[in-house]
């Protein structure tokens, strides 16, 4: 049995370098070494603003829920923590990853209205203001 080797000719096939394959791959490196903290740092960001969002929700219910009770509720913000206390009982606990906030504390009254217009929060170096009666505007 005979094989064929000579149909193609060594000397004739084209491919790649070695110093171009590591030209090439030296170049995605830098890009994605470039454009992967820049997405990090955005989804970071996203993550930080519904947590936000999700803070400013979650007060609404406590506020809304302390109208149908008809109960006055204390809510104590520290840190990365925040507490609401019904009668010196701690009856729900938050814990947040990306927002910290100053020591403070607000009412909610038993008509669902807190003592406060804002709370302070900070998320890296930006202090934001959350709005606790933007839902009774």
């Amino acid at each position: 049995m005979m094989l064929v080797f000579d149909i193609y000719d060594i000397s004739e096939q084209r491919g790649y370098t070695l110093i171009e394959l590591l030209v090439v791959l030296t170049i995605v490196g830098l890009l994605m070494g470039i454009v992967a903290p820049l997405s990090i740092h955005g989804v970071k960001k996203a993550e930080a603003k519904v947590e936000f969002q999700q803070t400013e929700n979650w007060l609404v219910g406590i506020a809304n829920e302390a109208f149908l009770k008809g109960e006055n509720y204390n809510i104590m913000f520290e840190g990365r923590s925040a507490f609401v206390f019904h009668k010196e009982n701690v009856i729900k606990e938050k814990k947040f990853s990306y927002l910290t906030f100053p020591k403070q504390g607000l009412t909610v009254n038993h008509f669902g209205i807190p003592s406060l217009n804002t709370v302070s929060v900070q998320n890296g170096s930006k202090v934001l203001k959350l709005s606790l009666l933007q839902s009774y505007e």
